[in-house]
Formats: structure tokens, sequence, C-alpha cells
């Protein structure tokens, strides 16, 4: 009698945990967390069939991420900058004010494209109220150091050279001269210049295709 109680016994726990199986199949659990879109399949339909059936999409929201290509000019300080981890990456909507939260960048692609001359970026960005979602353009920001004191000129000084960039840049003498620089960075219709040009050094603007080295000008600040 005792053997058969104990049989019985053994026998209804693994009809439980049969039925505690079965439970489980009728409960689907999303591997992330985030916003479940519309269904694709209504109460009735048969799924499956020897086929994966696409039940519905779900995405992350809180934190997304961004993808951008910079150039590969800017690669060397991307990297010199990654290892300082101050890869600062801010964004904004079209036609919107900046995003509140700033984010990190999480993954730098080791390959370069050869035809646009870009890299791969990936940006992680919190967003608690979930005003960003995927497949939004944004405009992206990347702080990439800071250099106080750095000498800007307006991009249109800019002369484009078999080699390099120039600028016009006016003497005491009021006479042109036709400089070497090496120019960085841009920022709001600035550029940055490393190396040509000090401090205090007027440069031309306007009528750029009116000068030439050597010419006097009237300069008009």
């Amino acid at each position: 009698m005792i053997e058969q109680g104990l049989a019985l016994v053994a026998a209804d726990r693994a009809a439980v945990r049969q039925a505690e199986l079965n439970l489980d199949y009728t409960v689907m659990r999303a591997p992330v967390a985030g916003r479940i879109g519309r269904r694709q399949v209504d109460v009735g339909n048969l799924v499956g069939s020897g086929k994966d059936t696409l039940l519905a999409s779900i995405v992350q929201l809180d934190p997304i991420y961004v993808s951008f290509s910079p150039g590969e000019r800017d690669l060397p300080t991307i990297l010199a900058e990654r290892g300082k981890g101050s890869l600062t990456v801010t964004v904004a909507l079209t036609g919107q004010t900046p995003h509140p939260h700033p984010g990190r960048v999480d993954f730098i692609n080791n390959t370069v494209d050869s035809t646009t001359g870009t890299f791969k970026l990936r940006a992680v960005i919190p967003n608690p109220q979930r005003v960003l979602l995927p497949g939004q353009f944004a405009r992206v920001r990347l702080l990439m150091g800071q250099r106080p004191d750095t000498i800007l000129v307006p991009e249109e000084a800019i002369v484009e050279q078999q080699g390099g960039q120039a600028v016009f840049v006016v003497g005491a003498d009021k006479k042109v001269q036709l400089r070497a620089v090496s120019a960085g960075g841009s920022y709001n219709g600035l550029r940055a210049i490393e190396r040509g040009v000090a401090a205090g050094e007027d440069v031309i603007v306007d009528g750029l295709q009116k000068v030439a080295a050597g010419t006097v000008v009237d300069p008009k600040r």
C-alpha cells in the first residue's frame, strides 16, 4: 500500500510538471523591455504550421541607439578621445531643440567605407520620456574635446588648393598674402585654423576671386 501511494504521488507530481510546462507554452515573454507595435495576427488565427510567424514587433526605447558616420579625417581624434572616455553625443530631431539627455559613443566600426570616406559610430542615448523613436533622422553633435583660444575664421575664407587649404591675409601694409593653413573642424559656419594664421590677423572673406597675392586692399571689418 505504501509503495502504491508513493507511486501515485510521483505520478501526480509528474502531471503537475506537465501542466506547468503546458501553461508555460501559452505565455510569451519579450527578450527586451520596450514598446510593442501593432499585432500582425488576430485571436483565432493559425500560427506556426512549420514556419515562423511574426506576431508583433517590440523595440527598446530607453536607452535608444543612434548610428551616424563621420568622415575619416576625424578618426584619429575620435580614437584618441575614446581612450579618455570623453566621447559625448547630443542629438536633436529636425526643427526641434536638442534632446535634454546627452549620450556616449559605445561602438566604433573597424573599417572605413572606401566609397564615402566615412566610418560607422553608434551612440547610446537615454530616452526616459520615449520621445525618440527608431527610424527617425536626427542631427548628431559629437564632442571631440575642447580647445580653448582656438583661432576661427569663416568657412568662406578658406581657399581650396592642390594639396591643402589657404587664406588671403591682409598685412599691416594692406597688402594681400596667400597663406597656406592647416584647417581643422568646423563650428557654426566657422573653421578652426591649427596653423598658418595668428590671432588678430585679418583674413579676406568676400570677393576672393578679385584678389591676388600682393594686391593692396582697403579692408572693411
